[in-house]
Formats: C-alpha cells, structure tokens, sequence
C-alpha cells in the first residue's frame, strides 16, 4: 500500500525477553545496594557516635536516633526521586543538595569510624567532622526533608489556592463591614429625621397652645362642658345653648348666668381651687337650675379677685378666666 511504513513496528527495537528480566534484576539490585550501603553507613555512624557520647546510655540513644533519621533521609529521598515525586524544580534542587550533604555526611562517618577502630590518629578535619557535623547531621537532613516536601508542585498550588481563598474571604469581611457601616449611617439619618419632625412638631404645639386662638378654643371647650361636669358632681343643670357664631359658647353667657346664681358660682370656685371639692359636692343634695334660654348682656365689668375670677358674691364671675 505505502512504499514504507514508517509507523509500522521493528520486531528487533527494544530488549527481547532475556533482556527485559535482566533489567529488571539489575534495578532491583540498585535498590538492594542502596539499601546495604545505608545500613552500612548506619553502622559505622552508631559506632563513631558512640565513641564521642561517652558512657551515658540516654546519649548513645540519642546518637543513634540521629543516625537513623539520616539514612531514613537518604533512602526516602532515594525512592521519592525514583517513583517520580521530586517533579518541581525548586523541589528537586532542595532533594539533591540535601542528598549530597547527608552522603557526605555518612561517608565522613564512615571514614572517622574505620579510623578510629584501626587505633589511629583521626586528622584535624575528621575531628572537627566528628565534634560538630556528626551531631548536627540528623538537624541538617530533618531541614533538607522538610524544604524537599513543601517545595512540592502540589503543596505550592495548595498554598498559593488557600492564600487566594483567604483574600477572597478578607476581602467578603470587608465588604460586609462596609455594608453594616452603610446602614447604620441610613439608620442614623432616618432617626434623626424623626426627632427632627418630633421637635418641630412639639415646637408648632407650644407656639399655637400660647396663641389667643388656642386659648379661645380651650375656654369655649370648658364652657360647652360646664353642665356635663357639674352633673358629674351631683348638680343637676341644663344643657347651655350654643349662640355662636362659630359654634363655641360666649363666655359673657356663662359669666351673666353664674353671676345670677352666687351658690353656684362658690361650688365651682371651691371645685376648681380645692381637690377634695369632688368628695364635697358628691355628698350635698342636688339641685335643679335651669339655664335662661337668652342670654342677658352685662352692663359693665365687675372687680375680679385673684387669678381673674370675681368674688362669689357681687358682679360677674369667670371660672376658666377672661
């Protein structure tokens, strides 16, 4: 059909049969010299660890905690890169520093070890090796691991995912506030628009019940009201006529009416200026007094007393005033 495939499959690429399980036997054997150069270096790490701690036994428990955490170290960095979960680059140069430091540190320890058990004199530098870098080492390999997984492409886009949703929720608290602030300021100003009204109202009432008008009405109310508050308190009187242009009682009537009848006028002057005049009148014996159907004009102003009202006997009389 075509005069070459160049899709089509070599028979001959690729390891046959025999070469497929002879890979496979020799990365298994990677795996088992890595893990017997681990305990290798684990051994001569202990000893050379135990030579400097003394007879202490929490000390040699100590040190060999510490030796172990360096090889658990170097193997897991070892499978991790294998398995391919050092995949970030800044993950994978914080893994091969940390791996280069801690197979230095074991091949040290390797070396003081030998030395010291063959009874010869350590060097300068193995000494310091031994003095400071054995001890620190497990400090040194826990930091390399720690740097190896947070550097990690996942962990990085959980970080960066939750420091983004933490924004979002700042910036959701913000508004709200924003939002509380903005209706408390409409709640302030519908408020302040009622004590406003409130007080105008209040001054308008203050400004009309001090006007002649307003105390025109509330006196020709009192007058309209006289016979229903002197049957209240037993008096038996009747209805005063309204003659009124504009519906309201004259005060001169009710004057000329009280002024013809004294002993009326002292129980009213009594009722007004003594509280106990309601108990009084309700125990005296009603009487009957009509109301003249017209009214009889005054021929001139008597002398009042105090507070405006005439004397009960003598002239006109003003219960509520002139």
């Amino acid at each position: 059909m075509f005069e070459k495939d160049y899709f089509a499959e070599d028979e001959h690429i690729g390891p046959g049969r025999s070469g497929v399980v002879m890979g496979g036997v020799g990365a298994w054997g990677l795996h088992l010299a890595k893990v017997a150069f681990l305990v290798y270096s684990g051994y001569h790490g202990i000893s050379a660890t135990a030579t400097y701690r003394g007879q202490s036994e929490l000390a040699a428990a100590a040190g060999i905690v510490g030796i172990i955490v360096v090889e658990i170290v170097l193997f897991s960095l070892y499978l991790a890169w294998h398995n391919q979960r050092i995949t970030g680059t800044e993950q994978s140069i914080a893994a091969g520093v940390t791996y280069v430091i801690g197979f230095l540190l074991a091949g040290m320890g390797i070396i003081a070890d030998s030395q010291l058990q063959a009874g010869m004199e350590l060097s300068p530098w193995l000494q310091a090796y031994l003095r400071w870098g054995l001890p620190i080492a497990p400090a040194v390999m826990a930091f390399g691991a720690l740097l190896t997984h947070e550097l990690a492409p996942a962990q990085l886009r959980a970080r960066r995912q939750t420091a983004d949703l933490q924004e979002h929720a700042e910036l959701e608290f913000e508004a709200h506030l924003a939002m509380r602030r903005a209706e408390m300021d409409v709640a302030k100003m519908v408020r302040n628009l009622q004590l406003n009204a409130k007080a105008s109202t209040a001054r308008q009432i203050a400004s009309w019940y001090s006007s002649d008008q307003a105390q025109q009405a509330i006196s020709g109310t009192a007058m309209q009201n006289a016979p229903a508050l002197l049957r209240a308190v037993g008096i038996d009187v009747a209805d005063i006529p309204d003659t009124n242009r504009n519906g309201r009682l004259d005060p001169t009537e009710i004057a000329d009416y009280l002024a013809q009848h004294p002993d009326l006028a002292a129980q009213l002057f009594a009722l007004a200026r003594d509280r106990e005049g309601r108990d009084a009148a309700l125990t005296a014996v009603p009487v009957t007094m009509p109301l003249p159907t017209t009214p009889t004009p005054l021929d001139g102003d008597a002398p009042t007393g105090e507070q405006g009202h005439a004397a009960p006997e003598g002239g006109p009389f003003y219960p509520f005033g002139s």
